[in-house]
């Protein structure tokens, strides 16, 4: 089952997504990415997780002078999801389970069916705490702000300009 938590928590759900951190270098420069980070995702498309560091592809180092916002998406333990979440995990590990083990195909009909109930109410569920709009994409954004000319990154939930992003990261 945790590999199928791992698996659905992998997506980046509004639970389990950290939009803003600000990851600081170590005493030896490096920036460590959380043990539970299932996906980093850097605003400078220059830097990238690689293993368990950052990576700086315009210097070719691992080491930083100083801090890098990202977004991180996490493995959260179980008890921490919402009961949608938890629901859809279990569905579908046991929908694995039985297609893996037992093999009927009239159960495995049934648990596809409680599967695709389980992920449409998880899908609900994120879609009624998001609160996704027309407005709420980087392209939208930029059509709306033409008086700027500052690029402008989506994040979950909202947006930065690109110098608030950036500071700090020279």
């Amino acid at each position: 089952m945790l590999r199928v938590s791992r698996e659905v928590q992998s997506h980046g759900w509004v639970f389990n997504i950290e939009p803003l951190v600000v990851l600081e270098p170590d005493t030896e420069q490096f920036i460590h990415v959380p043990n539970n980070a299932l996906k980093v995702i850097v605003s400078n498309p220059l830097i990238q997780a690689r293993g368990t560091r950052l990576y700086d592809l315009r210097r070719m180092t691992f080491k930083f002078d100083g801090s890098v916002v990202c977004e991180i998406t996490k493995l959260l333990p179980f008890e921490w999801l919402p009961e949608s979440a938890r629901n859809f995990i279990v569905v579908r590990a046991g929908r694995m389970f039985q297609s893996r083990y037992v093999g009927s195909a009239t159960l495995n009909g049934f648990l596809e069916e409680d599967e695709m109930m389980a992920r449409l109410a998880l899908e609900a569920d994120e879609l009624a705490v998001a609160r996704h709009n027309i407005f709420n994409n980087a392209e939208m954004q930029q059509m709306l702000d033409r008086s700027s000319d500052t690029t402008v990154y989506s994040t979950s939930g909202g947006y930065l300009s690109r110098d608030l992003l950036l500071r700090g990261l020279d």
